[in-house]
């Protein structure tokens, strides 16, 4: 038994060996290939790549606590919790906002992604709006509301976790190079903390 362990321990030693010499390895043609390449002649897509808007959510902040406590007691015909969500480019150039979907709701599971195709199908609570989004700065939506009616019962579940609240969606934008990119969302809300959280993986929180 003992000597298998130690097979096995210089087996997986060689293999990390052999992947640190595969690396090098490339790491040194792209090297090479790079001082090989004259001046000037770096492509057009690494540019755009470098240079180019990234733009991902900043955070999302609301007044739910209020509305989630045992004690708590509101009129939901005309009051609900306010989200306030935030985006940041933190690429290198200005991004145009193209389409965004942005959604608030209380479910018992983690929502269905939105596609772009639903957003071009257009909704009754769309509004058009043009938004800049420049290197290193924010940009704060106004103030959001559920989808739904948020009531006393939306609130119990929440207390019980038999369902939470999320905000979920995607937001497409325009870079520099007339590229367009896709940032995808599905966050949840943590009532202890009061906070965020992603949810669903990297799927479902992504930015290309």
């Amino acid at each position: 038994m003992e000597l298998n362990a130690h097979i096995g321990a210089v087996v997986a030693a060689a293999a990390v060996l052999v992947a640190i010499v595969a690396i090098a390895g490339a790491l040194l043609a792209r090297r090479r290939a790079s001082a090989t390449r004259a001046p000037g002649q770096v492509s057009e897509s690494a540019v755009a790549d470098l240079e180019r808007a990234f733009i991902v959510v900043e955070g999302i902040t609301s007044d739910t606590r209020t509305f989630i406590g045992p004690d708590a007691a509101w009129d939901t015909e005309t009051q609900g919790p306010s989200f306030s969500f935030a985006i940041v480019n933190v690429g290198r150039s200005v991004g145009h906002i193209e389409d965004a979907a942005i959604v608030f709701e209380v479910l018992d599971r983690i929502p269905d992604e939105i596609t772009g195709l639903q957003i071009a199908e257009g909704d009754s609570e769309a509004v058009s709006a043009e938004i800049v989004v420049g290197p290193d700065r924010s940009f704060h939506f106004p103030a959001l509301k559920c989808r739904h009616e948020f009531t006393a019962a939306h609130a119990q579940r929440m207390r019980d976790e038999t369902a939470a609240l999320y905000c979920h969606g995607l937001l497409t934008y325009r870079d520099a190079f007339r590229t367009i990119h896709t940032t995808r969302f599905c966050q949840k809300y943590a009532p202890g903390l009061d906070d965020w959280a992603p949810a669903g993986g990297k799927e479902r929180n992504s930015s290309d």
